[in-house]
């Protein structure tokens, strides 16, 4: 495997460190097709997964059939649950191919089994871990904050607020229905609402991006209902 420490996870460790690994590890690639799970709620969280190519969805499907998206995994990124232990059977969320992926699978006993063929990567491999789990906690906890506002059309002004660049760019790489799927409404639902705020001239829909014309009321929107 011609892995590259480019791969946040194998950050500051060689490429001869990183192939010693993946033997010792018993890490091995999978490939899955668009919408295939590559695990569901119900199995016991045994590998952490390393996305190569693609991307893939992490999703809760509820009792009513509807899917609700927690959040996307990026090219390079990893998933497969947090540390598992004793009392977790399962992973309690789906990971699905939103492509054609390819992941790298690594045991979670290997992580926790210290390999002494390469002592010294492995606290290296646990110290970026531990930094990115850090990092997609942040992640939830600013996702909490959107959805706890009241409104749809309050929902998106936070997000919106809250990722956008400087310039007031907010790249989006979802899909509509995803979008959807994020803040736990339909796409009809979304979509109405999303463009209701482009017609009052607040944003601008471009097709991978969202433009905020009017941070100021975007700002009253928001702000004004949750004084």
């Amino acid at each position: 495997m011609n892995l590259t420490s480019e791969i946040p996870l194998f950050h500051n460790i060689g490429q001869n460190g990183i192939e010693q690994m993946l033997r010792c590890s018993g890490a091995r690639i999978k490939e899955f097709k668009e919408e295939q799970a590559i695990f569901s709620e119900e199995d016991a969280p045994t590998y952490l997964y390393i996305l190569l190519k693609g991307k893939v969805m992490i999703t809760k499907t509820h009792p009513s059939g509807r899917r609700s998206l927690f959040f996307e995994i990026r090219e390079n990124e990893i998933f497969g649950g947090l540390f598992p232990n004793r009392s977790e059977e399962s992973n309690w969320y789906d990971a699905i191919a939103a492509v054609k992926c390819e992941v790298l699978a690594m045991p979670w006993k290997f992580l926790f089994n210290i390999c002494h063929n390469s002592c010294e990567h492995h606290r290296i491999l646990l110290r970026n871990l531990l930094e990115l789990q850090t990092q997609k906690s942040l992640f939830l906890m600013r996702k909490l904050h959107v959805l706890s506002a009241g409104t749809l059309e309050e929902k998106i002004a936070l997000y919106l607020l809250e990722m956008a660049d400087p310039s007031g760019c907010v790249n989006v790489d979802m899909k509509r229905e995803e979008m959807a799927e994020f803040f736990g409404v339909t796409r009809p639902s979304f979509s109405r609402s999303l463009m209701k705020l482009q017609r009052e001239g607040i944003i601008q829909v471009r097709k991978k991006q969202i433009l905020i014309k009017n941070k100021k009321q975007l700002e009253i929107i928001y702000f004004q209902q949750n004084k």
